[in-house]
């Protein structure tokens, strides 16, 4: 029987179920997958969307403007989900097995697919986003089985190592769609619905690896489902108040998510803007970024296989802003660009996306140790709930990031700004969080306790 305690204890859970590694394997393809088909679909509205504004508008200035606000919707139907969807997504994690919610959700992929080859087909603006919310719906549906599910079927020695795989695979992804999307998007444009139909088969792909997954018990069966959509941040969020290790951690990972949202942002801006990118290949200007998170991801994984290492969040927030500070350094403003004739320095051509690259490695050692000590800190028969909670707390993140960007931007017009301003919050985060919860400076996890 897993509980918490009142400080930086870590649940002692029950032994791993017995097809872990198999189930472990079938949930990381299915995870692949899906953000992969995330990212795809997102690239190629974002694709449609400037393409319709630059159509409908007068000038190249009153598309960039309505462009922008068709950004805007597209990035509220990305982060509302998962704020709306966030109690239905917990209790669906704790009242029903977490292999059969994932193969659930693959199956309503499926169909959300299949409407996207019209809404594509019809070139809407309008009937894509809503798409595009059903697709973000489905996933915040599956984001607390996807990482809830790991305590229940690894090692507790090997959940961090887990996770660390898993965020890599996931990042991996991410560089994969972020390249594909603009790819089929110029490939098919005049034929749009059938980038729809081959993420139908991709989609198709994922609920067959899906069922791989052993059929793991449920952790909480009996739990009623409140309608208010609000209602974990009051449920859960007792849970999470009464816990000094998981309040941390938690509010740790938010501004890591508002962050991490704000410096994408930039570096599209960066790409585009400063250093003239072709649209098609803003995507791949974009690899070494998702790369470094990725190998972040996976070496603090492979480091952390026996034990999590509270220690390296610190550190990690340290380099984000030591690396954030050099990305500011080498962008320089478009006003100096175009005063030098529109050339950019040719050492600056590898040193933006070198310097991009070394954030993300950076970002690696931050947020694994902390999503590793949330799964391992939440009780078992919670832990979907509490992570579902996680997921709102990451949505309103990314809001508020969003206007953070924004208000970085209007200061100067110079999206280095924003890296310099990103990877200082992220180290106050850290900061902050270790005097609250002094186990994140001195690396030492309090014994495991459980409840009575």
């Amino acid at each position: 029987m897993t509980g918490t305690g009142n400080g930086g204890e870590l649940i002692n859970d029950d032994a791993p179920h017995k097809d872990g590694m198999r189930t472990y394997i079938a949930m990381v393809g299915t995870m692949f997958q899906g953000a992969f088909s995330d990212n795809v679909f997102r690239f190629i509205m974002t694709m449609l969307v400037l393409d319709v504004a630059n159509e409908m508008a007068a000038t190249s200035e009153e598309g960039i403007l309505l462009g922008a606000r068709y950004q805007l919707y597209i990035g509220l139907a990305l982060a509302l989900p998962w704020i709306l969807a966030a109690n239905v997504a917990g209790w669906m994690s704790n009242r029903f097995s977490k292999s059969r919610v994932t193969q659930a959700t693959k199956v309503m992929e499926i169909g959300v697919m299949g409407v996207a080859c019209l809404a594509l087909g019809m070139g809407s603006v309008w009937f894509g986003i809503l798409t595009f919310f059903l697709m973000m719906l489905q996933s915040a549906f599956f984001g607390p089985s996807k990482y809830g599910i790991l305590p229940e079927i690894l090692a507790k020695s090997r959940v961090t190592w887990g996770n660390g795989v898993m965020q890599g695979c996931t990042f991996f992804a991410i560089i994969l769609g972020t390249i594909v999307g603009p790819w089929l998007y110029g490939e098919f444009k005049e034929v749009l619905w059938v980038t729809g139909l081959l993420l139908v088969g991709c989609a198709t792909v994922g609920l067959v690896t899906s069922m791989a997954m052993a059929p793991v018990p449920a952790a909480n069966p009996k739990e009623k489902l409140d309608i208010n959509p609000f209602a974990p941040l009051v449920r859960y969020g007792k849970q999470i108040l009464i816990h000094r290790g998981l309040t941390a951690t938690m509010l740790a990972n938010t501004v890591f998510w508002s962050v991490g949202l704000m410096l994408q942002l930039a570096a599209i801006q960066i790409l585009k803007n400063i250093m003239k990118l072709p649209d098609a290949q803003v995507g791949f200007g974009l690899v070494p970024i998702v790369v470094g998170n990725g190998v972040g991801c996976f070496l603090v994984g492979m480091l952390c296989r026996k034990n999590i290492k509270l220690w390296l969040v610190p550190i990690g927030g340290f380099f984000i802003a030591l690396t954030g500070m050099l990305t500011w350094m080498v962008t320089p403003l478009a006003g100096t660009i175009e005063a030098n004739g529109g050339e950019l320095p040719g050492q600056l051509v590898w040193g933006i996306p070198l310097a991009m690259g070394l954030v993300g490695l950076s970002c690696g050692a931050y947020v694994v140790p902390l999503q590793s000590y949330i799964l391992g800190a939440s009780p078992s028969e919670y832990r979907g709930g509490i992570w579902a909670t996680g997921n709102m707390l990451t949505a309103v993140g990314w809001i508020i990031g969003s206007q953070a960007f924004d208000m970085i931007m209007n200061l100067r017009g110079n999206p280095g700004d924003v890296f310099l301003a990103g990877g200082l919050v992220v180290f106050l985060a850290a900061i902050v969080t270790g005097i609250f919860f002094r186990e994140l400076f001195s690396g030492a996890v309090p014994r495991q306790m459980t409840n009575e």
